[in-house]
């Protein structure tokens, strides 16, 4: 017994695996596009940004209600749960198990000098107080890698935790906006449909006056059906957008609405930061990174199976046949027990279970180096669209002025009868064309806002939390 206490005490501090170290990954220097590579600061709830208050409170719901986001953090308390109960192992277990047992038996007994045996029963009572101690010493820290791994895991599901916040969040964002981008397609087709309204009371009059043929009357008839048309079909998507956004609140669709309010301001403008931050501040690259780890120290808990174990048994308590001496000093006992247990041969198990390991590791290498490399596209990507946008509707708000232009004259020429019908269509489609691509691009300019948050990591920090 004493040798296997200098054995353990000798080779206690023994780590055999190698510790972990994260892989290094190369960040660009600088963005593409400088004029948004300004030092970022943590945004928290950013949505306030967009100081719209109809958003704000959707976005509270989605935080308060949303069965992804509750999903993921009991995800996330199971984890912690876990790492705790990993963690036990590394004390001793100590159980205290009473017993009480009564036999009743059938004896021969043969006196002195007797030639029959006489037949009588005895009973006999054991009660015990017995506190079992049982420890298993981790000179290899094959236990306490262990709940390495589950503590870095359950770290990494509170990452996932924080990363479904954001996508949720943003999820509701993007869908808001867009119904508000249909809002103002809505409000383009309702001007338009009037515009076009009038246009074919303006033929008919005509028609019946003798002016023009039926063709002029056809062709504005024609045109109105077609952006009556168009304006159900947004509707319809609109209507969807609404659906899905009840879905994200946890409200049922068929008792969720947002009234019509069409998109009137600019989005908020949202510096970048410098490259390397994103490794910081984005959730889903934390959470690969985590992952990482623990499988990492999933590697030592297999390679430590190599080496011996020991562990110790023991106990005390008390041991009497009658009750009220049970809890006497000299009813007591004790008893202690070490064992070392040394794999001779698996037939390869071990190397298979550490080959397995480090597979999975090197799995969860390659997809944390993936997900930087993807973060720094989607920041570039969202970069790039909003840069683009910006200049797209700029140019479009031009065409649509000159459209307009265009239709106006037209509208004129053709009441002077100057001009066929043909060329108010024509300036009809170019202006209504133009104005909804100016809707489009203005949408989606939030929507790359969004996607730009979303892909710098959202700003969630602890205060958030």
């Amino acid at each position: 017994m004493r040798f296997l206490i200098i054995f353990s005490i000798c080779l206690a501090g023994c780590t055999p695996y190698e510790k972990y170290e994260p892989p290094s990954v190369y960040s660009p220097s600088g963005w593409k596009n400088p004029d948004y590579a300004d030092n970022v600061q943590a945004l928290g709830q950013w949505w306030y940004l967009f100081e719209d208050e109809e958003l704000n409170a959707l976005e509270g719901l989605a935080l308060e209600k949303n069965y992804s986001i509750e999903e993921a953090f009991q995800n996330w308390q199971q984890a912690r749960a876990l790492a705790f109960v990993a963690r036990s192992a590394q004390f001793p277990q100590a159980s205290l198990n009473p017993n009480f047992s009564k036999k009743n038996n059938l004896i021969l007994f043969q006196g002195p000098g007797q030639v029959n045996t006489r037949p009588f029963r005895i009973e006999q009572a054991q009660y015990s107080l017995p506190l079992d101690v049982s420890y298993e010493v981790d000179f290899w820290h094959k236990i306490y890698d262990n709940y390495k791994a589950h503590l870095y895991n359950a770290e990494s599901r509170f990452e996932a935790y924080n990363n479904m916040i954001l996508s949720i969040t943003a999820d509701v964002a993007l869908h808001y906006y867009t119904l508000r981008g249909l809002d103002s397609e809505l409000d383009v087709l309702e001007m338009n449909r009037k515009i076009r309204q009038d246009a074919y009371d303006i033929s008919l009059s005509k028609y019946e006056a003798g002016l023009v043929n039926f063709t002029d009357v056809s062709r504005a008839e024609t045109e109105l059906a077609s952006v009556l048309a168009d304006f159900e079909n947004t509707s319809r998507l609109r209507n969807l957008e609404e659906n899905i956004l009840g879905t994200l609140t946890t409200v049922a669709a068929s008792e969720f609405f947002i009234p019509h309010n069409p998109l009137k301001k600019f989005p908020p403008s949202i510096p970048a930061g410098i490259p390397s931050s994103l490794l910081l501040r984005r959730p889903d690259i934390r959470q690969a990174e985590r992952e990482m780890a623990s499988t990492h120290m999933q590697v030592a808990v297999q390679y430590a199976a190599y080496f011996p174990s020991l562990s110790f048994e023991g106990g005390i308590g008390f041991f009497s046949p009658l009750l009220h001496n049970l809890i006497d000093w000299k009813a007591r006992f004790w008893s202690i027990a070490g064992n070392i247990a040394q794999v001779v041969f698996d037939g390869g198990a071990i190397q298979g279970n550490v080959a397995a390991a480090k597979a999975v590791y090197l799995q969860n290498v390659a997809r944390y180096q993936d997900t930087v490399l993807r973060s720094f596209q989607e920041v570039e990507d969202a970069l790039g669209n909003i840069h683009y946008v910006i200049k797209q509707e700029k140019d479009l708000i031009k065409a649509v002025k000159s459209a307009q232009v265009t239709f106006t004259l037209s509208s004129d020429r053709y009441r002077q009868g100057l001009v066929t019908y043909l060329e108010v269509v024509d300036a009809e489609r170019s202006l209504l064309e133009n104005q909804r691509l100016v809707v489009k691009a203005h949408t989606q300019e939030y929507l790359f806002t969004i996607s730009l948050i979303k892909s710098l990591g959202g700003g969630w920090n602890d205060e958030c939390h």
